[in-house]
């Protein structure tokens, strides 16, 4: 999924995407993630990532720019199991400030959630 993040302050903003926070449930309940349970989150392009205390603040969105990222999810174990028409999409983002010294602080976290969506090319 491409999502693209628009700055709508008079200030420019800093994203990370908080890695292993990629979740997606389809309409008949199977569930995708990130990847496999004690790997590296590698689902995401075009983003810095905030995992654990190591934050990547290069996703910076001036005021009224726009940028994009692209997010994948996988699933696993699906055997024969139909794949449904309709997800639900969730992922977290974290606000980081520079500080003094190239310190950086995560401001918060938020959830972003993408409900109903189809399938397309």
């Amino acid at each position: 999924m491409i999502v693209r993040f628009h700055n709508l302050t008079n200030q420019p903003i800093i994203l990370a995407y908080v890695t292993g926070s990629s979740t997606m449930i389809d309409n008949l309940g199977n569930g995708y993630t990130w990847g496999r349970p004690g790997t590296h989150d590698m689902s995401v392009q075009g983003i810095g990532l905030l995992e654990g205390r190591k934050a990547d603040p290069s996703f910076e969105v001036g005021p009224g720019e726009s940028r994009n990222a692209t997010f994948t999810t996988i699933r696993y174990n699906s055997g024969r199991q139909q794949i449904g028409t309709s997800f639900n999409y969730d992922f977290a983002i974290a606000p980081l400030e520079i500080l003094p010294g190239n310190q950086i602080r995560t401001v918060t976290k938020y959830t972003l959630t993408f409900p109903k969506l189809g399938i397309g090319l």
